[in-house]
């Protein structure tokens, strides 16, 4: 066996961060340091080579390792964090679906127009929070590329339309008068969700940061 297949048989059973493999031969094979490379090598030195240059390439290799190493268990204890957060966030998530669902559904009295629309939307970003929070603890997915993204066609309109129903909440009690877009809008694909943040996110300044002013557009 020679130092190429012996370190495929080496890869084949270990990876580069938990044996580190540095090919030394005195043949002039050409390319044979790249083949060393391709078979899984982790690095290559030719003979003859002064014994300064071998310990710096063992080094730089060991140091590899070591920072790999340090960064899957970094890695580690983030999704152990993100699991913990999950378990907070979800907690209050749960209990304001709850209330608001016993609002909608009239098990705490009558509601006026104004107040169920006002209920209804904390339930909606409620919702939406959640959907954010299952998507961020889905880490399995986005760490092995499989994370799929859902694309519909939205009506920009539309979009702006909701935004501007939550937004006006705040600004009617400051007495900010905000003035919807005239005309139609493209239509776009896009993810429903992503789309409406992206509009609140965007805007030139949230009503909720606004001094009490006047019309806004």
């Amino acid at each position: 066996m020679n130092g190429v297949d012996l370190t495929r048989a080496i890869r084949a059973r270990y990876s580069k961060e938990q044996m580190p493999v540095i090919g030394i031969s005195s043949s002039k094979i050409p390319m044979l340091t790249a083949r060393f490379i391709k078979s899984g090598a982790n690095d290559f030195i030719g003979k003859p080579f002064e014994i300064e240059e071998l310990y710096c390439r063992v080094d730089n290799n060991v140091e590899m390792v070591d920072t790999i190493r340090r960064l899957r268990r970094a890695n580690k204890v983030k999704n152990q964090f993100l699991g913990m957060a999950a378990h907070d966030l979800r907690s209050p998530i749960n209990g304001i679906n709850g209330l608001t669902e016993m609002f909608l559904g009239g098990l705490c009295g009558g509601l006026t127009d104004e107040q169920r629309e006002v209920i209804e939307f904390i339930h909606s970003a409620n919702l939406h929070m959640n959907d954010m929070v299952n998507d961020l603890l889905d880490i399995s997915v986005i760490e092995s590329g499989r994370l799929q993204l859902v694309k519909n066609v939205v009506d920009l309109g539309e979009v702006i339309k909701e935004r501007l129903r939550i937004q006006s909440l705040t600004a009617k009690a400051k007495a900010i008068t905000i003035v919807s877009p005239e005309g139609a809008l493209p239509r776009f694909f896009s993810m429903p969700d992503a789309s409406g943040r992206c509009s609140t996110t965007c805007s030139p300044m949230p009503s909720s940061f606004l001094p009490p002013i006047g019309p806004s557009t």
